[in-house]
C-alpha cells in the first residue's frame, strides 16, 4: 500500500506498507519508482530522498485478516 502526502510545494512524503515477505530491496525500488512518478510530470529531472525514517531497516507491521 502506498500513501503519498504533499507537505509543501514540491515536497512529498511517500510511505509504503507491504507484507513481511517483501524485501528491503523491493521496498526501495517501489519508493524510488513512486518518487520518479511524482517528479517527471512536474518537469523535473531528479528527486532527493530526505529524512528517511527507520532506514535502512524500515519498520515492518503484520496484520491478519
Amino acid at each position: 500500500m502506498t500513501e503519498v502526502k504533499q507537505l509543501k510545494e514540491n515536497v512529498y512524503r511517500v510511505e509504503y506498507r507491504a507484507s513481511t515477505f517483501t524485501s528491503q530491496e523491493q521496498l526501495d525500488y517501489y519508493l524510488r519508482r513512486r518518487c520518479a512518478e511524482l517528479t517527471l510530470p512536474e518537469g523535473y529531472d531528479y528527486f532527493h530522498l530526505a529524512g528517511r525514517s527507520n532506514a535502512p531497516g524500515l519498520s515492518r507491521h503484520t496484520s491478519q485478516s
